[in-house]
């Protein structure tokens, strides 16, 4: 007992002794991913201080490391998931800790070591491929290592050593050491036998040893700073194998480690001399990786001389061991070079690289020779092409997926959207470094533009011939930009002035892909994606040369894109490869890898290479800024004629500098395009850049958005764009034949036009939609119309018969014919409208015999006056009023015509005609342009006025306190009032119609529009064959024969979609389909491989399409046109057995049960027979086929029709020629060659013309099809037992006669057990029988007949056993 208490004594004077010094006391900073701890492991373990630091919440452990300082230390950690590093300042007094500080960020990839220096006061961290330092704030980051390291990890410093380890293992494990700034590196531990998997490293900076966990050992080792005297201190860890993180430290005689053990990551320690038995520190345990360091002063020791402190660097003070004494060498950020003196950098990157990779830009400094990439801090979404202004070092780049074109300095600063509006698909950009000026491609609008560098006065230069413009660059010194166009039909370099004049057209052979543009002083480069090579000429195109091709054309290895040019070099991006190349300015093969970049990229476009310390080549060009030429907003330079002035929309040029807001200008078409004529410029012209006009004839204007339309009688459009030519788009592409007339409600946001070619007055919204035919009898040549909004009356000219102008109401309703036609005051045959809205008048222009004249009335009265006349010698065309002036085109001269203007003064008429410009060939229309809102107001300016789509406002005397507008439908749609309203204002689209196609058209009639004219539908189409109508879910299908696919869209022309089409090898040649609208099946055939399929409607469930038909018949089979009765589960089709003879087939709807229909003896089919159509007359249970029959007489057309069960087949013979038809409500309509739509009775009786095309090519050639479509009710979907769910049917769902239904199976398929889901079984040969054998299929040679006939006849034996049982 005393003995005992003896012992006692000692031991609370050890741990007095150990408490009073603190010698006992070893602190611990851990961190998880949850929380960051600091522990002292030397007290018992229900002693140890659990309560965080840090809360950090991170999804994956942090790396930890600090910088010591009493009562002010600081803990960095790594955050993986945000890729960052971040610190916290830990004072004494932890109520006034700090929050934690990011202090890097960009271009983190994959951290595996991060150690503090506390004397230089850096941190160093691994990077994915690299080593780099920075100061401890985060600034001055540089790459310290690049060269042959593939995967750094486990970095530790010993700083008053000045020396740094870390360990590789990614293809050759092994350890490094280097001095502090990288220099003399070198592998100190390698070998296979020697190091395998080092997972973490630790510094005894006392005995100079490094000490390695080796994961593929499992064994902890050391050696000394040498690499020799290696030793294995632990031979077995025990550890759980894996890609688990490990961590390793060590304080005094101790290391200290964590390794896995069952499921959690446990702290080990151990003598570091000798270690039997590691000791496990349970309560110091984390579910997930973590991170330690011995948390002590003592462990970061500070040596007498510190020669970074104070630092003699202007950025980092770099520590560096040298004949065994400590000293330093100064370091700049990357990309930064150091100056002569050796201790500060050079104010900044003179020659760098920058290149864009989608979601961000990189530079590349080529000051030094890392070339490592540094990720620009801006926020680019995809990223295709950018620039560099050297003169305000702003970094220009196109963002292809937000649309934008941004700008920035290299540091992220003064980042802002440039342009964001009418931006499309933006491929190249250029820089005009002399007078600030950016140009860029736009891919989608297919036009040229350019602006000022902040983004202001910017213009359209070139939108014409132009189809997938690429690479740009300026010769700003010359006065020439040139671009490149890859289109496929026609790829091309070509180049204009700076103001987008003189266009020439350099390289157009032996060309493909020319993606990229650069330019020096003497010639221009360009890469070839296509043909793998880089090429040069001269600036004017001449002297043509290969510079490199290179070994592959394979464009899933290599494909060049962007190209950059400085010095004797030149720099690409190769789009597959993803690395910066460079070769000579000379013929060579020698191509070298700039840059490797570090980052796994998505793409590589753009690439600029840049000298900051050269200047700005000037030459001639007067531009340059700041005076920018004395224009006030756009100066380009011209080598020829010198610089011109240049105006953004809205403005006009004032004495050949200055931009002015105008009060108006004329704007007119003529048959070279759309010009505007200034009043206050001396009356210059200049043309509009509209793009894609080919005969543009009547204009008119939007004062509610400034926006121009036009009509366009070549492209048979209807158009609008800005004055700039942005924001261009056709209203109106479809149905139009000759659009002479235009007028624009910009009160209610209509048009109106009149169609001399189809004689029709119409009338839709500003976008297009809404289109309604409002006159289409009594016009017999409309030529002009005009509106006016406040009044509420519509004003037209039509110079057939007797000529007239006619008013009637805004919808055309009570039409009145108050000039001409044999009712009003005589005139001649007017030419133009125009209206006078300060003095209620019209003018006109006319022609009478050969006389021409204008003239006008008063809109109250109608008495006419004459303005002028011939003789003297004039010829009006267009008209315009405008303040008390007229503003008239005269065509006396064809080649030269000029435009004139009238000063009328009313009392008394006295007329001053003034020529104001000539020069002109082929004007048709003008108008005065004004930004000024007009006076005036009606109640459609508001809210539509309560209409859904058209809204008329009414003339005064039509109006009433509660009734200001008549609202209007689209053609064929129903006017009604919503329930439980009175105010009719909302329209029903047509339950029942009819359609009809040409090769490039669809269509329709409805028939309860009570007899509306047909109307073509808004739908792109090409080639059409074959049309049916879905009433269900109001889609319009059809046969594309040039795809070859079967199509759909809304009759409206949204939502198209590809039903049937090419699948990998298997391209379909659809010939005719019908539709199961219950099932929601196509049935549809294929005349390429004969075979009848079944596709599902929807598009999203085509992967649960039934498939090919089984036709179980001995008659070979070559289906041409098809039809369904899905009501009786049917589907009847034309089998074209040879040349001489064609037959009518039935079959229930999955091919079961196929027999051949008519019983008609096949002389009565002629010679070449085909059958062109079958359409099911379901009330009368009757089926008819048109029969073409052709000899050395030509064709002629017999009309067939049998009951559905086949008797009762008779052939008619008519003197017409139907090639398709349908039946609709007991009657037939049906088309023929002549391309007339006829009805008649279902005995073919009493013909009657619908409608009758122009079947030139030109006007969209013949009739092809014709289609119905029938609406079924609700009820009438749920009768039917397979509506809903194909009737639970995995394939086929057929109706059969007891109202019932059964399921089916295509080809190569069966039945399962449970007759509902399809399997697939083994394909027999042709050789062979396929016989079923429970949910199996064998197949039996067809010789032993006997014998498969005892296998069949024994298996129905059994199951008629079965059953018995």
């Amino acid at each position: 007992m005393p003995y005992r208490r003896q012992n006692m004594n000692i031991l609370l004077v050890l741990l007095c002794f150990c408490i009073v010094v603190t010698h006992c006391q070893v602190n611990l900073l851990y961190g998880t991913r949850q929380q960051i701890h600091i522990t002292d492991i030397a007290a018992s373990e229900h002693e140890y201080q659990r309560d965080p630091v840090i809360r950090p919440n991170l999804k994956s452990f942090p790396l930890l490391d600090f910088i010591y300082e009493e009562g002010n230390s600081t803990i960095y950690w790594t955050d993986q998931d945000q890729s960052r590093i971040l610190r916290m300042r830990l004072p004494q007094n932890s109520a006034s800790r700090s929050e934690p500080e990011t202090i890097a960020s960009r271009g983190l990839l994959l951290i595996e070591g991060l150690a503090c220096d506390w004397l230089a006061g850096n941190i160093y961290w691994t990077n994915s491929r690299e080593i780099d330092v920075a100061k401890s704030d985060g600034s001055s980051r540089k790459v310290l290592i690049w060269k042959d390291v593939e995967r750094p990890s486990a970095l530790v410093l010993d700083p008053p050593k000045g020396l740094m380890f870390w360990a590789n293992f990614e293809t050759f494990a092994n350890i490094e050491r280097a001095n502090m700034d990288g220099s003399e590196r070198v592998v100190i531990v390698s070998g296979a036998s020697n190091v395998k998997w080092p997972k973490a490293l630790t510094l005894d900076y006392d005995e100079k040893r490094v000490y390695w966990l080796d994961g593929e050992y499992n064994a902890l080792k050391y050696s000394d700073y040498n690499g020799e005297n290696q030793h294995e201190l632990i031979e077995n860890l025990g550890a759980q194998r894996g890609p688990h993180h490990s961590s390793l430290s060590l304080y005094r005689d101790r290391v200290y480690w964590t390794h896995w053990s069952g499921k959690h990551q446990v702290l080990h320690s151990c003598d570091k001399h000798r270690c039997d038995t590691p000791t496990p520190k349970e309560g110091v345990s984390s579910s997930s990786d973590m991170d330690i360091r011995v948390f002590m002063r003592d462990r970061q020791i500070r040596p007498p001389v510190n020669p970074c402190d104070p630092s003699p660097c202007s950025h980092l003070c770099l520590l560096v061991a040298s004949d065994n004494a400590l000293t330093y060498r100064c370091g700049c950020p990357t990309g930064i070079a150091l100056s002569p003196d050796q201790r500060t950098c050079l104010p900044e990157t003179e020659t760098f690289l920058l290149f864009s990779a989608s979601d961000m830009i990189l530079f590349i400094s080529n000051d030094t020779p890392d070339r490592t990439e540094v990720i620009l801090p801006v926020r680019p979404v995809f990223t295709t092409t950018i620039d560099f202004d050297p003169v305000d070092r702003f970094v220009y780049w196109s963002d292809s997926d937000e649309h934008h074109i941004k700008r920035a300095k290299l540091d992220g600063s003064e980042e802002t959207t440039i342009h964001d509006m009418e931006v499309g698909e933006m491929e190249g950009l250029a820089v005009d470094p002399v007078a600030g000026n950016i140009y860029w491609t736009d891919t989608n609008f297919r036009r040229i533009q350019v602006s000022r560098c902040d983004g202001s006065s910017r213009i359209v230069l070139i939108n014409r011939d132009l189809t997938l413009p690429r690479a740009i660059a300026v010769d700003a010194a010359r006065g020439w930009f040139y671009w490149s166009d890859w289109g496929d039909s026609a790829p091309a370099i070509e180049r204009a002035y700076l103001d987008g004049s003189n266009r020439e057209k350099l390289i157009d052979q032996d060309i493909g892909w020319p993606n990229g543009i650069a330019l020096d002083r003497d010639h221009m480069y360009w890469t070839d994606g296509e043909r793998a090579r880089i090429e040069r000429a001269d600036l004017d195109g001449r002297n043509r040369e290969v510079l490199i091709t290179l070994h592959t054309k394979d464009f899933f290895t290599t494909h060049l894109d962007g190209l950059t040019q400085l010095g004797d070099h030149l720099y690409w991006t190769d789009w597959m490869s993803r690395y910066v190349h460079r070769t000579a300015k000379r013929p060579s093969q020698e191509v070298t890898i700039f840059n490797r970049p570090q980052f796994e990229l998505k793409t590589m476009r753009g690439v600029k290479m840049v000298n900051t310390s050269a200047p700005v080549e000037v030459g001639e060009n007067t531009c340059a800024r700041p005076a920018n030429g004395g224009c006030s907003h756009l100066c380009l330079y011209r080598p020829v004629g010198g610089h011109i002035c240049r105006c953004p929309q809205g403005f006009e040029l004032v004495n050949k500098t200055n931009c002015e807001i105008p009060d108006a200008y004329l704007v007119f078409t003529h048959t070279e395009g759309i010009s505007r004529l200034s009043f206050i410029a001396n009356m210059t012209s200049y043309n509009l850049q509209m793009p894609e006009m080919k005969s543009p004839m009547a204009i008119d204007f939007s004062s509610y958005d400034g926006k121009l339309f036009w009509t366009d009688t070549g492209l048979k459009t209807i158009s609008r764009a800005h004055l700039n030519g942005t924001s261009r788009d056709n209203v109106v592409e479809f149905g139009l034949r000759e659009p002479v007339g235009l007028t624009v409600d910009w009160l209610a946001h209509n048009i109106y036009w009149v169609d001399r070619g189809s004689r029709r007055l119409e009338v839709a919204r500003f976008t297009g939609q809404s289109r309604r035919v409002l006159v289409w009898e009594g016009l017999e040549d409309p030529v002009a119309v005009v509106v006016d909004p406040v009044r509420s009356y519509l004003y037209w000219a039509d110079v057939g018969g007797v000529p007239s102008i006619t008013r009637a109401r805004l919808d055309a309703s009570q039409p009145r014919k108050v000039l001409g036609g044999g009712v009003g005051p005589l005139i001649g045959k007017p030419k133009s409208l125009a209206i006078d809205f300060d003095y209620y008048r019209i003018f006109w222009t006319e022609q009478d015999d050969d006389s021409f004249s204008i003239r006008f009335s008063s809109l109250s009265n109608f008495k006419v006056n004459t303005v002028v006349s011939s003789p003297p010698p004039v010829h009006p065309r267009g008209i315009a009023a405008y303040k008390n002036h007229i503003y008239w085109s005269d065509e006396t001269d064809n080649m030269n015509n000029s435009f004139k203007r009238s000063e009328i003064d009313q009392l008394p008429h006295y007329y001053l005609t003034r020529p104001i410009g000539s020069g002109y060939k082929g004007v048709r229309n003008l108008i005065v342009y004004t930004d000024k809102k007009p006076r005036g107001f009606n109640s459609c300016a508001q809210g539509n006025g309560g209409c859904s789509h058209l809204c008329f406002s009414l003339p005064p005397e039509f109006r009433s306190s509660s009734v200001q507008v008549q609202c209007g439908c689209p053609s064929h749609y129903q006017l009604y009032a919503p329930y439980g309203k009175t105010f009719i204002n909302s329209c029903r689209a047509p339950k029942n119609m009819l359609l009809f196609s040409q090769k490039n058209s669809i269509s329709q009639i409805s028939f309860d529009a009570g007899g509306e004219p047909d109307l073509v539908l808004p739908i792109h189409v090409r080639g059409v064959t074959s049309i049916a109508y879905d009433p269900v879910d109001g889609y319009i299908y059809w046969i594309d024969r040039r795809t070859p696919a079967i199509k759909r869209a809304r009759p409206n022309g949204s939502r198209s979609d590809v039903i049937v089409g090419a699948s990998g090898d298997y391209v379909p040649f659809p010939c005719s389909f019908a539709l199961d609208l219950y099932t929601r099946t196509i049935y549809w055939v294929d005349c390429d491989h004969d075979v009848i399929n079944a596709t599902r409607m929807d598009p999203s469930q085509s992967r649960r399409s039934p498939g090919s038909l089984e036709l179980d018949t001995e008659t070979e089979q070559h289906p041409t046109a098809v039809a369904v009765y899905p009501e009786v589960g049917r589907i009847y089709w034309a089998n074209q057995v040879s040349h001489h003879n064609v037959q009518v087939w039935v079959a229930e709807l999955d091919g079961r049960g196929a027999r051949r229909l008519d019983d008609l003896p096949r002389n009565d089919y002629g010679e070449k027979p085909r059958v062109t159509s079958l359409t099911l007359d379901k009330s009368l249970g009757k089926i008819y086929w048109l029969l073409i029959k052709t000899d050395f007489n030509g064709e002629e057309t017999d009309v067939v029709s049998c009951n559905l069960d086949g008797s009762g087949c008779v052939v008619h013979q008519y003197t017409y020629t139907p090639v398709r038809m349908t039946l609709v409500d007991g009657s037939i309509y049906y088309v023929d060659r002549s391309a007339v739509l006829y009805k008649a009775a279902t005995d073919w009786s009493n013909p009657q013309e619908l409608v009758r095309k122009d079947r030139s090519a030109g006007a969209g050639g013949p009739l092809t099809d014709v289609a119905a479509g029938d609406w079924l009710s609700e009820q009438q979907l749920r009768e039917h037992p397979c509506y809903g769910n194909n009737g639970r049917c995995s394939h086929f769902c057929v109706a059969t006669d007891s109202q019932g239904r059964r399921c089916g199976c295509p080809v190569d398929k069966i039945l399962q057990k449970g007759n509902k889901n399809c399997m697939t079984v083994q394909k027999c040969q042709t050789y062979e029988f396929r016989c079923r054998k429970d949910d199996d299929v064998i197949c039996l040679e067809k010789i032993n007949v006997a014998m498969a006939t005892m296998i069949a006849t024994t298996a129905a034996t059994r199951r008629v056993s079965r059953v018995r049982e």
